[in-house]
């Protein structure tokens, strides 16, 4: 199993919800429990990759700030910062003068994150399955929950 193999199987998971059975809610658990290291180890390493980028971020959002004159405004139902009309063009202008700034960051973490692709496609994962028998799996499971927990299965 590849790292991305894994880490679909660790989100199939955690959605799998309403199951009767210990040993099928055991399995999930502990499937989880021995998931979870490696996908802390690839979301750090996703979120350092990402950071890369954060100082333009930064700047880009505190012009937003400064141009909005700080009034807050919901924005798809959340608190944001709209940049009046007037002032778009010197927003523009502002994020184009930053991203040429930050420009070797944003090349810098385009390749990292290509690096981080290929490992998690073509890499296997340390993981090995804790696994159940077909008899644990309860009559009633729908098509959602037997796709997440299929490869949690003994396949003889």
């Amino acid at each position: 199993m590849f790292h991305k193999d894994a880490i679909d199987q660790y989100h199939k998971l955690k959605k799998v919800k309403g199951l009767s059975g210990f040993k099928i809610n055991y399995a999930i658990k502990k499937n989880l429990a021995l998931l979870k290291p490696e996908i802390d180890i690839l979301t750090k390493q996703e979120t350092e990759i990402e950071d890369i980028t954060k100082p333009f971020k930064e700047a880009v959002n505190n012009e937003i700030i400064k141009l909005s004159g700080g009034k807050t405004t919901i924005v798809e139902g959340k608190p944001g910062y709209v940049v009046p009309k007037d002032k778009v063009l010197a927003f523009e202008k502002f994020q184009l003068e930053q991203r040429k700034k930050h420009q070797k960051s944003f090349a810098k973490q385009e390749v990292e994150l290509k690096k981080y692709k290929k490992f998690i496609e073509e890499t296997e994962s340390p993981y090995t399955p804790w696994l159940i028998d077909i008899e644990d799996v309860p009559e009633d499971i729908n098509t959602e929950q037997m796709d997440a927990i299929y490869d949690l299965i003994k396949h003889e």
